[in-house]
């Protein structure tokens, strides 16, 4: 199980009512950061190989939908602060929707395993929630997909997270 906590842009604060969104969700990736090569001529022919610019993968989550739909809702105002549906306008100023999110890997009993920590991201999809009489009785659940410039990890033993405790508890 994985706890999110997202700080959004200063500019979401006022219409999500609140500094940071925290919720549980079902999957999410660490995301994976590639070092791309770039080959330096020699003299002899040969090719040095040197570390060239380093690029992070988007970053997946899976989301458990809850009654009132606030987590899919609150990243829909995000993508419309970044390029608005109706006049497909976007603010040149990064930091009005670039926020930051911490990522904690939880054990059953909400205990942090580890903490990754994602800068400057933004929601650059928000997958399709499917609507069917067939899934009575499953968890709704939508994936969201984020960019971000940069993250960071550490492992933080011991802490525990006992806002999640129950949630946690409920599902197994």
């Amino acid at each position: 199980m994985f706890a999110i906590d997202i700080i959004p842009p200063r500019q979401l604060i006022n219409d999500w009512n609140t500094e940071k969104l925290s919720f549980l969700c079902k999957a999410a990736t660490v995301p994976s950061a590639i070092i791309t090569p770039v080959s330096v001529g020699l003299p002899a022919g040969g090719a040095l190989k040197l570390p060239g610019s380093k690029v992070f993968e988007p970053w997946s989550i899976t989301c458990i939908s809850d009654d009132t739909q606030k987590i899919r809702k609150d990243f829909e105002i995000w993508s419309e602060i970044i390029i608005g549906n109706e006049d497909q306008m976007s603010d040149t100023n990064l930091m009005m929707y670039m926020g930051s999110a911490q990522v904690f890997q939880l054990d059953r009993d909400a205990t942090v395993l580890q903490t990754h920590k994602l800068e400057f991201l933004y929601p650059t999809n928000i997958d399709a929630m499917n609507l069917s009489y067939e899934a009575e009785g499953q968890v709704q659940e939508f994936g969201i997909t984020m960019a971000y410039h940069y993250h960071t990890s550490s492992t933080t033993q011991g802490v525990r997270l006992s806002q999640y405790l129950d949630l946690i508890g409920s599902l197994f």
